[in-house]
């Protein structure tokens, strides 16, 4: 959450890594199992429990029919069926859910931060790993929130070709009026990701340009102070321009998120009739009112609540500090954070990342000046705690969730849905409504309800497997046994590889 400075740190780290060095070579690329058949054959999977994430349930087939990277059948076998001609794969009654989707992330983000002269060199890496990582762990489409530079198309390019493992990637554009909280991201000097409004006329014709691009959503912001010290007051868009571009991007059917973390903010989406709102307000508790407007619009809302996982630290006279669900989180970090950063960053950043999460930790450090931009954590508590209350009534009051992470700022992982699903699951989320807003919901929020979200005939077979039923806990969730992308094997455990040998 650390963008405007944030932002300008990762363009100055992916500047560095242009630079030709031994590390472009990327030896450590991550490379599919070898299996006997490729996405394009006909495959069976069977002995296997089928998860219905649209009803929260499981269906009563037990196996599952895919060719040419689609679902063709699900199939009830028992001791008398016969089986039809294809590459039969005993899953020993491992559970099959759709891949999961984020919402919200940052594919060219490191999701750490530090200073050192390794950085550089490593992000090249860094970005590879992220796309690697999702698949990994069971994330098959991401939901890009905007971008450093055109390292998103290089990325996508070489996942496209095979070069690279990764996610099915859909890009943002930024639309932001002069000194806003998104301007930072001018930096980038890349108007494909990033255009200046000045007046509504100048809003409707970048919606169209956005259009003309391929843009797959539109972002817009609504935040008036920073995330990270010294705090300023930042510009914000005037309702007459969002509403401009809510009723031009409605027209050619392109969605349009709004970042708000304000009261305010939610109010003026909701205004101009913006269908996507990105995090949740923590300036103060949402009245029920708030709720029920929220509720009655039909917005669908992703909380992201898991940026205040390595942020929320103490500072002194912060009220929020120790508050609400803050001392579960200093519960947990201790014994999850080192090894995430272990498990989704390079070496380099995972060490500079530890070390800056060690300064966090002191309360003093809030108070003298740094090299680095350094995160304001009075608006990081305010989030695990007011946010986070404002998300459980929200949650309550029935109004439709989509799940995504902020994957790629600071101990966020684009890969690391589950690290949010079970924050979630903490604050009151049932597992089952959770796995749904990483699939289903999310597959209606991206346009792709028809091809993906479900394990349906005639959905492509991006597909998880689990050891246990993910319905039940988000636990379940967090180490696939394998992960399929088309049809085709893109990840299996070193001791879940052995079915697929035949």
């Amino acid at each position: 959450m650390l963008r405007r400075d944030f932002f300008k740190l990762c363009l100055a780290t992916a500047s560095a890594a242009s630079i030709p060095t031994a590390c472009t070579k990327l030896p450590n690329r991550y490379r599919k199992p070898d299996v006997a058949f490729t996405g394009k054959d006909r495959l069976l999977l069977q002995n296997l429990h089928l998860v219905d994430v649209r009803n929260k349930r499981l269906f009563a087939e037990n196996a599952l029919l895919v060719q040419n990277g689609v679902i063709q059948a699900r199939l009830h076998l028992d001791g008398t069926s016969s089986l039809p001609d294809a590459h039969r794969v005993d899953l020993g009654g491992a559970y099959l859910a759709p891949g999961m989707i984020n919402s919200h992330c940052h594919m060219t983000l490191p999701g750490g931060l530090g200073i050192a002269p390794s950085l550089a060199f490593a992000y090249r890496r860094q970005v590879e790993r992220n796309a690697e990582e999702c698949v990994k762990h069971g994330v098959t489409t991401v939901r890009d929130m905007l971008a450093v530079s055109d390292w998103l198309f290089r990325l996508k390019r070489k996942i496209e070709e095979g070069k690279v493992v990764g996610p099915r990637i859909l890009r943002s554009c930024a639309l932001e009026v002069k000194n806003g909280y998104g301007d930072q991201l001018s930096l980038l000097a890349d108007p494909r990701f990033y255009k200046e409004i000045k007046s509504p006329k100048q809003a409707r014709m970048a919606v169209r340009q956005c259009v003309e691009e391929g843009v797959d959503f539109l972002k817009i912001f609504q935040q008036t102070d920073k995330n990270t010290l010294p705090a300023h007051h930042l510009a914000k868009m005037d309702l007459e321009t969002m509403q401009v571009i809510a009723k031009e991007a409605l027209r050619h059917r392109l969605p349009v998120a709004i970042h708000q973390t304000e009261a305010a903010g939610l109010h003026l989406a909701l205004n101009a009739g913006i269908p996507h709102l990105e995090h949740v307000p923590r300036d103060r508790a949402l009245t029920e009112q708030e709720i029920l407007d929220v509720q009655s619009s039909g917005a669908k809302i992703t909380p992201t609540i898991n940026v205040t996982f390595g942020l929320s630290q103490p500072r002194l006279g912060d009220p929020n500090w120790n508050q609400g669900m803050i001392p579960w989180l200093e519960s947990k970090r201790e014994a999850l954070l080192p090894p995430l950063l272990n498990r989704f960053l390079e070496p380099e950043f995972a060490k500079a990342s530890l070390d800056f999460y060690r300064k966090l930790q002191d309360p003093q450090s809030y108070e003298t000046k740094h090299v680095i931009p350094w995160p304001d954590q009075s608006k990081f508590t305010a989030a695990a705690v007011i946010g986070v209350e404002n998300t459980q009534a929200l949650y309550q009051a029935g109004v439709e969730f989509l799940a995504g992470n902020d994957g790629g700022v600071p101990f966020v992982f684009p890969g690391a849905m589950g690290l949010e699903l079970y924050m979630l699951e903490h604050i009151g989320f049932r597992p089952a409504d959770l796995l749904q807003m990483a699939t289903f919901n999310n597959a209606k929020a991206i346009g792709m309800e028809r091809s993906l979200g479900q394990v349906e005939a005639g959905y492509i077979a991006d597909l998880v497997l689990h050891r246990q039923n993910p319905l039940q806990s988000t636990r379940h969730l967090l180490e696939p046994l394998a992960v399929l992308q088309a049809g085709e094997l893109a990840y299996a455990t070193e001791g879940f590889r052995q079915p697929w040998q035949g």
